[in-house]
Formats: C-alpha cells, sequence, structure tokens
C-alpha cells in the first residue's frame, strides 16, 4: 500500500467534523455532520482527505449530466470549448477540479482519479450504485485509482479505493 493511501487512511481516523462510516476495506461513506456550524469544516476535511491522494492520481475525470456539465465549465472559468467526444467526461488537473466542487452542491456526480488523463473518453459507467465492490469493478475497467460518489446534496460522499488493503479507519 502507498504511503498517499496511509496518509489518506489515518487522516479518516482523525476527521473531526466528517462522520466517517467504513463499508469494507479501501471504501468508506462520508457524511455531513448533522449540527450545521460543523459543516464549513467538513467541506475543509473533504478537500484535504481528497488532496491526500493526489500524488497516487493527479489527474481528474468529472462524470457529471449536462446541467452539471455546464455548471463545472462557469465554475472553473472554461467556455465550452471541451470536445464534446468527451463528453461527458471532464479531465481536469485535481487540484482545479477539487477548486470547483463547491459549485456542484446539488450532488449527483461521480469523479473518478487518474494517474495520467486517458488518451481516449473512458466508457461511461451503468448503473454504479453504492456497492463498493461494483465501484472498483468501475475503477479497474475505467483504469482509475479513486472514485468519489456523490448522492444528492451533496451531503454524503462515497469514496472507493482500487486497492483493498487499506485498514478500516475506525475500529
Amino acid at each position: 500500500m502507498s504511503e498517499a493511501y496511509r496518509r489518506f487512511a489515518r487522516a479518516l481516523r482523525n476527521a473531526c467534523a466528517l462522520v466517517v462510516k467504513p463499508v469494507g476495506s479501501g471504501a468508506w461513506f462520508l457524511n455531513y455532520p448533522f449540527r450545521p456550524w460543523r459543516r464549513t469544516l467538513a467541506d475543509r476535511e473533504r478537500l484535504d482527505l481528497l488532496r491526500l491522494l493526489l500524488p497516487e492520481a493527479p489527474v481528474c475525470g468529472f462524470l457529471v449530466d449536462d446541467d452539471h456539465y455546464e455548471t463545472l465549465l462557469a465554475a472553473i472559468g472554461v467556455e465550452r470549448s471541451v470536445p464534446t467526444s468527451q463528453a461527458p467526461w471532464l479531465f481536469l488537473p485535481t487540484e482545479d477540479a477539487l477548486r470547483s466542487l463547491d459549485q456542484l452542491y446539488e450532488g449527483n456526480w461521480s469523479l473518478f482519479l487518474f494517474d495520467r488523463t486517458p488518451t481516449e473518453p473512458p466508457p461511461v459507467p451503468r448503473g454504479l450504485g453504492l456497492d463498493p465492490d461494483t465501484v472498483r469493478q468501475c475503477l479497474d475497467e475505467l483504469g482509475a485509482s479513486v472514485a468519489v460518489l456523490s448522492l444528492p446534496d451533496d451531503l454524503e460522499w462515497l469514496v472507493v479505493l482500487a486497492v483493498r488493503e487499506v485498514e478500516p479507519p475506525l475500529g
């Protein structure tokens, strides 16, 4: 297991605003806290957690529907110059993608971290669901390292690593 994954697992154990629920080895639900005044800290913790994975996967592939696609492009200040052959994928340096997450507060988006930009747009996964094993199979098919699935209203994320040998963060 890489040092980035170890740091990520350690940071999950130390999260103070997020509610972290392990759902198997290498998969967690990150929930917003029940107390609204802790949400700003929770937002920061979610982004800090994802930043720990950047050494493993510096390229972000957003998979969003048409409504969110325009929102995401506007959030990062890009005109619709992205080749439509890549849609519904949008590949960005991960740090740019992380800065734009607050614009996607409605949820229902997926983010995949890759070690490099795919030469061809990957196939669009169908029926991802919330089963970590299904998501991990999708990661294998896409050649991605990490998946982050945002549920409706962006209150809960499912984070799944391609590797399984990450100890559960709580225990």
